[in-house]
């Protein structure tokens, strides 16, 4: 079993929402060690992506996923 990081496809650390996702991440985290579970740490991968490419190319709401 593993623990998967809620995720926002935003880079902007002071935006609410990316804020919030950032709280939930680091609760997942938390619970992940409690149960021994592996935690995988999506935030961090679509945050070096951003880094790299615009958001937009794989969501146009910053939550879901498009076919990309």
């Amino acid at each position: 079993m593993c623990i998967l990081s809620p995720f926002l496809l935003e880079s902007n650390l002071d935006d609410p929402m990316r804020s919030m996702m950032d709280q939930y991440r680091s609760a997942a985290r938390t619970i992940s060690k409690t149960q021994s579970t592996s935690f995988v740490d999506l935030q961090r991968v679509f945050d070096a992506w951003i880094d790299a490419n615009v958001n937009s190319r794989l969501s146009d709401d910053r939550v879901h996923p498009n076919s990309k």
